[in-house]
């Protein structure tokens, strides 16, 4: 390997990110049933940035007291079309509202969680004339 060309190692690392308490369901349903760019800095940093299509926000990386896994959701799909129409009608129905209409299956682990609060950027202003530079 020549001496100019860096070795890079990628890692995976499932974070959970927590961007605070003042957004709102209909924001977060929206990022996710929009499938918005998310792109997050370095977590070894001390503060990180991270930017959710033109929301940013700034926090920091915590580890968890306990384990945070990761499910995946899934509806499960009932099949009735094998039951005789006489036995369809006589099941009982409170037996099917106690019933789990959501299958969980383990997807992964996170190992950070990411406390983040919203941020606004002010534009920068241009400097007053008298401090203004010229450069000949």
């Amino acid at each position: 390997m020549a001496e100019d060309q860096e070795e890079f190692i990628e890692e995976s690392a499932y974070v959970v990110l927590d961007l605070g308490p003042d957004l709102s369901d209909d924001f977060l349903k929206s990022l996710a049933s929009n499938k918005s760019n998310v792109a997050i800095t370095d977590l070894m940093e001390s503060r990180i940035f991270t930017q959710i299509d033109n929301q940013t926000f700034m926090g920091h990386v915590e580890d968890p007291v306990g384990s945070n896994l990761l499910f995946e959701m899934k509806e499960k799909q009932v099949d009735r079309s094998g039951l005789l129409p006489m036995l369809a009608t006589m099941r009982n129905s409170s037996s099917d509202e106690q019933r789990s209409k959501w299958n969980a299956s383990f997807v992964n682990e996170a190992s950070k969680i990411v406390l983040s609060q919203p941020i606004d950027f002010i534009p920068k202003t241009t400097a007053p004339s008298h401090q203004k530079s010229s450069y000949g």
